[in-house]
């Protein structure tokens, strides 16, 4: 999963998005007929801003590779690595195991996400902040 450039930076602060960056239904990515996502209003401009940081992303869909790949191709490589987790309580889990892989506190760790289950993962792995995406990505 790892982008290469991700090891050698210095890590001073990371965000973890959790199904924040591309529109979805129904738990589900939505894709135009050529298999293309679309990106949600913000998100482009916003990881523009984020390459000295490390961006992380836990997704509980299955196709979440073909939609990062996509996401770093049209924002330049800014998402480093992901975690697919098959359902909410193993939410937790994969926000820990891409911070340990990394070597992150909890402490210098955001999470961006769209639900109350995702902020609970983010309490319970006891990261410094949770942000609802709709104010993340509007907040210029």
């Amino acid at each position: 999963h790892s982008n290469q450039s991700c090891q050698s930076r210095q890590i001073k602060w990371c965000e973890l998005l959790g199904g924040t960056l591309v529109q979805a239904g129904n738990g589900k990515i939505i894709a135009d007929q050529q298999d293309r996502v679309q990106l949600l209003p913000g998100v482009l401009e916003t990881l523009a801003r984020l390459t000295a940081r490390d961006v992380f992303v836990i997704s509980n869909d299955a196709q979440a590779a073909s939609f990062i790949a996509q996401v770093n191709r049209i924002c330049g490589g800014t998402i480093a690595d992901y975690e697919v987790y098959k359902d909410p309580v193993e939410a937790k889990s994969a926000l820990i195991g891409l911070l340990a892989k990394y070597k992150i506190p909890a402490a210098a760790a955001l999470m961006i996400g769209t639900d109350v289950a995702s902020e609970k993962s983010a309490q319970a792995a006891k990261l410094a902040k949770f942000i609802h995406a709709s104010a993340y990505f509007s907040s210029g």
